[in-house]
């Protein structure tokens, strides 16, 4: 197992970062990010507590290595991540892969809270901002004949999650500026 974490930061305050995740509108725009495909909503509920249910089908569009196309095909690279949300910010998502099921599994938590004065992402308000916190356990698993393959095959799919989840801030952030 890979532990990937991520922490995102945004100069609007959480109540407006919450906001635009539980924003279909917002999604699209990920299409911006080069290893992610035009994603798909599948649904955006309201949860009893105030917070929210994300379902949103990726796909994946970055290089894969020559070792990994033995395995899988890039064409069915696809994923839905589910996201709960409850209303103080605190959350749990999950990787639900279309294909191959057996061989990747990924969840983890996710936070938003107001972060300490000055931690916004720098570009203009100010004030504290927000605070987003993702990290979860990134497992691959392979047949055995490709066992040696398994912890590169995690390093890569770790750092292709963390690149993504960096590119998600300035995405975010033109959203919330309504840009």
């Amino acid at each position: 197992m890979t532990p990937v974490e991520v922490l995102q930061r945004f100069d609007a305050p959480p109540a407006a970062v919450l906001g635009a995740l539980a924003d279909p509108a917002l999604y699209p725009r990920f299409a911006s990010i080069p290893s992610v495909g035009e994603p798909e909503v599948l649904s955006i509920a309201a949860n009893p507590d105030g917070g929210c249910t994300t379902k949103v089908r990726y796909r994946y569009r970055g290089d894969l290595p020559s070792a990994a196309t033995a395995f899988v095909a890039k064409e069915r690279l696809t994923w839905v991540e589910e996201t709960t949300i409850e209303a103080g910010g605190a959350g749990r998502f999950r990787i639900v892969p279309d294909h191959y099921r057996d061989r990747v599994r990924f969840e983890g938590t996710v936070t938003v809270r107001a972060a300490s004065s000055g931690a916004g992402s720098g570009s203009g308000s100010g004030g504290g901002g927000t605070e987003r916190r993702l990290a979860g356990q990134l497992e691959v698993r392979l047949p055995l004949v490709a066992r040696p393959l398994v912890r590169p095959a995690e390093a890569a799919i770790a750092d292709g999650i963390r690149a993504a989840w960096r590119d998600q801030v300035a995405v975010i952030e033109r959203h919330l500026a309504g840009r």
